[in-house]
């Protein structure tokens, strides 16, 4: 979920890249009928059915460690991190020599140590990594895995492991495996050292050769400019994705944010957000707090005080305890 801030390269590992990688990895093994069922049921939004389905049929098959796996990954979805962590385990127990159950056990591990205290995040974090490091020895190709630990070493401090000599050679191996994943492991490498430009050219070298769907190499260097206060670069790159993708509600959702961060275009990032507004929710999409956040910004520019009130007690209400949401509403009620 993209609330607040866009992904920097650690959020971008964690929580992104196996939308980069879909269709990277093959299957372990053909998918068993119970899973097929439970990833059916996903599709059409019945994720507790879904659970309830796999958590049944482990009862009657303890063994069956595909079931473990689509588990741990649908509490992954949910952040229900400790649970991920446990089918994870389960499913590595029961086929240690399958690489992504490692790599998922790798992404629940890094998520429960950003949930825990101090120990137990060291704890986590270097499970992670240990985790990631064992799916690439059991598949070099492993790209999503490679590409998260080098994120990870790149990122994380010494205390945790954190090594910008590893980060640089698995980039190298990156590169020699992926121009495109080369640019952006290359990119984040040069964004830490702040040298920006040369993090700008890669990412945009990058944009020119992805031909995903997801426009994935868009949206990172759309973040990019965000998060170096450029937002007129940034909306400029979020219509871009909007010329290929119309209905990108993460765009629209994106480009509305530049806009108020640019205070520009206001008009447009009002319709932008009533769009997000009037769509069916969707996995990928923005979440409805996150839009009536921006929605009452919108409005507070543009001088409606009233309806910035109501958009933001909304958001508020919706996500209770988000800082930057009681104090946009604070700095509004001020003005009555």
């Amino acid at each position: 979920m993209r609330r607040l801030v866009k992904s920097a390269a650690l959020g971008l590992a964690v929580a992104g890249v196996a939308a980069f990688c879909a269709g990277i990895i093959a299957p372990a093994c053909p998918a068993s009928p119970v899973v097929d069922q439970a990833k059916q049921l996903q599709r059409d939004g019945k994720t507790d059915q879904a659970q309830a389905l796999l958590l049944d049929a482990l009862k009657q098959n303890p063994s069956d460690h595909e079931a473990d796996f689509f588990l741990a990954k649908l509490y992954m979805k949910q952040q229900a991190y400790d649970k991920a962590v446990e089918f994870a385990e389960r499913a590595v127990k029961l086929a240690d020599t399958v690489s992504v159950y490692h790599l998922w056990l790798a992404r629940a591990n890094l998520g429960k140590a950003m949930k825990s205290g101090m120990i137990g995040a060291f704890m986590s974090a270097r499970r992670g990594r240990d985790e990631y490091e064992r799916a690439i020895a059991l598949d070099p190709h492993n790209l999503e895995a490679r590409f998260e630990v080098c994120m990870y070493y790149l990122i994380a401090p010494g205390v945790v492991g954190g090594s910008e000599t590893k980060a640089k050679e698995h980039a190298t191996v990156i590169q020699s495996q992926s121009e495109l994943y080369g640019s952006y492991a290359w990119a984040s490498y040069w964004e830490r050292q702040k040298n920006l430009a040369q993090a700008e050219s890669l990412l945009v070298k990058a944009t020119a050769i992805d031909t995903s769907s997801t426009n994935t190499a868009l949206y990172g260097l759309g973040y990019f400019y965000d998060r170096h206060g450029r937002p007129a670069d940034a909306a400029g790159v979020f219509k871009q994705v909007l010329v290929k993708k119309p209905d990108d509600l993460m765009a629209s959702y994106d480009l509305a944010s530049a806009y108020v961060d640019a205070k520009a275009n206001l008009d447009e990032a009002e319709a932008a957000l009533k769009k997000c507004l009037g769509a069916s929710p969707v996995p990928q999409g923005p979440d409805e707090a996150s839009v009536r956040w921006r929605l009452g910004l919108a409005y507070d520019l543009q001088g409606k005080t009233d309806s910035a009130l109501v958009e933001l007690r909304k958001a508020n209400e919706l996500a209770p305890g988000i800082k930057q949401f009681k104090d946009a509403l604070k700095q509004v009620e001020k003005k009555k």
